[in-house]
């Protein structure tokens, strides 16, 4: 029994393309394994931006704190 088409996506256009071959499911094998990267890199990203807005959010409390008043 063949492996069910794999779906993607290009240029908003959406194709469900049937594995032929062994070269094929190698290729399916690596675009798997690059949208696993995708979601490592996305998930370091979202947790590099939630600490740069904590620590902008501290900055700014430990100037009001220490001046009693907001920036400028």
């Amino acid at each position: 029994m063949a492996p069910p088409p794999v779906q993607v996506t290009i240029n908003s256009k959406k194709y469900a393309i049937p594995i032929l071959n062994g070269d094929m499911d190698n290729i399916f094998i690596q675009m798997e394994a690059n949208k696993e990267e995708m979601n490592r890199s996305r998930q370091r990203l979202n947790d590099a931006k939630a600490e740069y807005e904590a620590n902008c959010n501290q900055l700014l409390l430990m100037y009001i704190q220490q001046t009693g008043q907001y920036p400028e």
